[in-house]
């Protein structure tokens, strides 16, 4: 849509009924609402109006309302530039954590893998758990080789080993975000158990060394999730898959 500007005589009326109703301040600078408003006008010259509008080049920036709203589309490239997802995940697990009786606190730096202390009282003891959050996005996926099996899966390279040694207090939270937005499936895994989980994964040559790939894929027959030991196989069982569902809003911390 392209915007005329506005005859001078209306700009003039309407600026000064804006100044009777003290709308301008005393130097006859338009508040934000006179600015939005004066925005679809344009460039204007005369003696009343701001006396930033009096010079030709000027123009005040367009109201939210006239801002085409594929400009607010944020593509690829941009989010890539924005910076990881993790802070997607932790904002989800700040609030599911809450919503389940833990009052959350972030760390000043993630050292020790840590990125969120969780706080909870029960009884008359004081209850600390540590926990790393993980983001995955799901995608589709109906992969040829076991059709009509798999939905969504979301995957995701690991170094080798990285919670060897972790304390037992330390929990992995891996918050999976479909297309369409988050859908309750946040897994919350011990540390140690995570560790195997990713040795378990498909272990792939890259430029940083060996590491594992990590699939974790939706079933839709019995609405189950699995991680992935291997690709292209025809049957779902123990030598293919790990199951996980179990540790799907694991907020008992088992």
């Amino acid at each position: 849509m392209v915007y005329k500007p506005r005859p001078k005589a209306f700009v003039y009326i309407i600026t000064n009924i804006l100044r009777k109703n003290q709308v301008f301040g005393n130097n006859k600078s338009p508040n934000l609402f006179t600015q939005l408003w004066l925005a679809r006008s344009g460039p204007v010259k005369d003696n009343y109006t701001s006396p930033a509008l009096c010079n030709p080049n000027f123009a005040w920036p367009r109201p939210l309302w006239a801002i085409s709203f594929k400009s607010l589309i944020i593509d690829k490239t941009s989010k890539l530039k924005a910076g990881h997802y993790e802070i997607l995940g932790e904002t989800i697990a700040n609030f599911e954590f809450f919503d389940n009786g833990f009052n959350p606190y972030s760390r000043y730096l993630d050292v020790d893998k840590i990125d969120l202390i969780l706080r909870k009282r029960v009884g008359q003891k004081i209850q600390y758990i540590e926990v790393q959050v993980k983001y995955g996005r799901l995608y589709k996926f109906n992969p040829k080789w076991l059709v009509n099996t798999f939905d969504y899966t979301s995957w995701k390279f690991f170094k080798l080993d990285p919670f060897k040694n972790a304390d037992n207090n330390l929990f992995v939270a891996y918050v999976f975000s479909y297309p369409d937005g988050y859908k309750g499936d946040i897994f919350i895994f011990p540390a140690n158990v995570f560790n195997n989980l990713i040795n378990s994964g498909i272990i792939c040559d890259t430029k940083k060394g060996k590491q594992a790939k990590v699939y974790i894929a939706h079933s839709t027959k019995d609405n189950r999730w699995f991680l992935m030991k291997k690709w292209s196989f025809k049957a779902i069982n123990t030598e293919t898959t790990i199951d996980v569902t179990k540790y799907r809003r694991n907020f008992g911390f088992k």
